[in-house]
């Protein structure tokens, strides 16, 4: 059996069945099975058009990004967060570096993955 999709997770966290999702919100018996369930696998290489996203997000009071990003992973996309500032930064210094210099960049963080520290305790309150 494939494993289950994005979307199919996000659907199957609400407690009524799909076909309740869809009468609650006007869909067509079978419109969000055919993106959870499709017996095709062409059916999941194709991102839902944007008024049924919108329309499954609606049903499920879902932000429509959570939807949108649920099915972009179904498509095998990575969504991985912005880089802050600090992290651009930083990589843009580590590349301005000799690359002898990157290695040993590479080496202390792979020294750090490989050595774990301890992260210290959080401070108690004083009793007085």
């Amino acid at each position: 059996m494939p494993a289950q999709t994005h979307l199919a997770t996000l659907i199957d966290a609400d407690p009524r069945p799909v076909r309740q999702i869809e009468r609650d919100t006007g869909l067509p018996e079978g419109s969000i099975s055919y993106y959870t369930r499709p017996s095709t696998a062409d059916r999941t290489q194709r991102l839902p058009k944007l008024n049924v996203m919108e329309y499954i997000a609606k049903a499920l009071d879902k932000p429509l990004e959570v939807v949108t990003q649920a099915c972009i992973r179904d498509l095998g996309i990575s969504i991985e967060p912005a880089f802050t500032p600090a992290e651009v930064d930083l990589m843009h210094r580590i590349r301005a570096l000799p690359e002898a210099d990157q290695q040993r960049i590479k080496d202390i963080v792979a020294s750090f993955e490989r050595h774990p520290h301890p992260q210290p305790a959080p401070p108690q309150p004083s009793k007085r």
